[in-house]
Parts: C-alpha cells; sequence; structure tokens
C-alpha cells in the first residue's frame, strides 16, 4: 500500500511539473492542454496546445502573425487547409492541415507553425469530425533559415534592403515593387 501512495505522490507531483513549464512564445487566448518539448538540444524546439476551433478557422493565427510582425513570412501565404490519410504507425486517421513559417530578422531561427485536425479513417472527407485543433510552433536554431526552409521547398521572398526603402520614404518617390 505504501508503494501505490508513493508512486500516485510521484505521478501527480510530474503531472504538476509538466504544466509549470513555460513554453518559448506566449500562447493565444483559448489554448489548453499547453506544454513544450526540446526535440533536438539547442537545435529544435516546440510548443504545442490543442483549441476548441471550428474548421476550417485558425484563431492562433493571428496571434503568431502579430507575434512574428517583424520576421519574414514564407511559403505561400493563399495556401490554406490541405488534407491526407495516414496510415503510418498502424494508425487509421485522416489529418487536415494547415502551415504557416516565419524567418527570424537575423535569419538565425526558422519557426513553423502547424494546425491540425485529425478523424478517425483514411478516407477522404471535407471536414474534419470534431473541432479539436491541434496547434504546435516549432522553432529551429539555424545558420540560414531560409536555405533550411528551401530544403523543404519553402521559398522566402528577399528581405527588403531598409536604407533603400528608408531613403525612398524620406524622397517622397514610390518603392520599387
Amino acid at each position: 500500500m505504501r508503494r501505490f501512495c508513493i508512486l500516485i505522490a510521484l505521478l501527480t507531483t510530474s503531472a504538476g511539473a509538466a504544466s509549470d513549464k513555460k513554453t518559448m512564445f506566449p500562447v493565444p487566448p483559448g489554448a489548453e492542454k499547453a506544454d513544450h518539448v526540446v526535440l533536438s538540444p539547442r537545435i529544435a524546439e516546440q510548443d504545442y496546445f490543442w483549441m476548441k476551433a471550428e474548421y476550417p478557422s485558425t484563431p492562433a493565427l493571428e496571434h503568431y502573425a502579430k507575434l512574428f510582425a517583424a520576421w519574414r513570412q514564407c511559403g505561400t501565404p493563399e495556401k490554406g487547409w490541405d488534407g491526407y490519410g495516414d496510415m503510418s504507425n498502424g494508425q487509421n486517421r485522416y489529418r487536415h492541415n494547415f502551415v504557416r513559417y516565419w524567418i527570424s530578422p537575423a535569419n538565425d531561427r526558422a519557426v513553423t507553425v502547424l494546425f491540425e485536425y485529425q478523424s478517425t479513417g483514411v478516407a477522404y472527407r471535407k471536414r474534419p469530425d470534431n473541432d479539436n485543433q491541434f496547434v504546435a510552433v516549432i522553432q529551429h536554431r539555424v545558420r540560414d533559415a531560409a536555405a533550411h526552409f528551401a530544403s523543404i521547398d519553402v521559398q522566402c521572398p528577399k528581405a527588403p534592403n531598409p536604407t533603400v526603402e528608408r531613403d525612398v520614404r524620406k524622397s517622397g518617390a514610390r518603392s520599387s515593387p
């Protein structure tokens, strides 16, 4: 009986400790079960949480777009939700996902924000069978974040030249397209 009580105490303490972990970035209102995991020490980390969100909404996207407003957005912002059947690791599910990418002003960090729903069964479906949206924010510390994304076919536009843009504003001329 004593061992059982100690085990319950350890599990309760461990569960409490997990919820005390800090995330890399502030999470948006409505985030549930937020947590953080180190994927590769000093290289890759991930924050994650769930939200109640009716498909196809992405309520956390506005939060992260503001948070990364000074960063450069990569990829195709017009691209919306995608989906596929997933039988990996013996699973039988359909995933709807939506992804956005940013690189830091110093081009030394690459951030991916993934939104995902999972439904039972691999058959195509237009909508997920629930409103449980999973959100993951993955950060990679790399030498060249634009090249990191290019390696997975995500293109990052060239950063504007701040000196030229500042001089254009001062002169009153139109900025280049």
